[in-house]
């Protein structure tokens, strides 16, 4: 990707991850398709799947960190969010430490 086009991603959050707000370095950024493209699915792998193939464009882009750029892998933004409250709930079911993690306030507090 040329380097003036991974600027102007960075530079549309003003050096910062797009999901967690993290500021980012220029090497450090990772550049999120916001829809996937889905590279090497053939469109009928995609009607089975049941998604749309997303943009190669700076308007699907979007910088990310690494951690953010791996959990949100294919999913839509929605279904990020979405999957990322899943995961404090099951922390929160599974894990005494993440419960006194919140309980310190170190960590914050989902509402249930």
């Amino acid at each position: 990707m040329r380097k003036n086009l991974r600027n102007k991603i960075l530079a549309k959050y003003d050096s910062h991850c797009a999901y967690c707000g993290i500021h980012l370095e220029y090497d450090d950024m990772q550049v999120d398709h916001i829809v996937p493209i889905f590279r090497n699915d053939s469109e009928a792998d995609m009607a089975r799947m049941n998604v749309n193939r997303g943009a190669d464009t700076i308007e699907n882009m979007n910088p990310s960190c690494r951690s953010c750029n791996a959990t949100k892998s294919t999913y839509s933004i929605k279904k990020f969010r979405k999957r990322l409250i899943e995961d404090v709930y099951r922390l929160r079911r599974d894990s005494s430490k993440f419960r006194i993690l919140e309980r310190f306030g170190v960590v914050g507090q989902l509402k249930t």
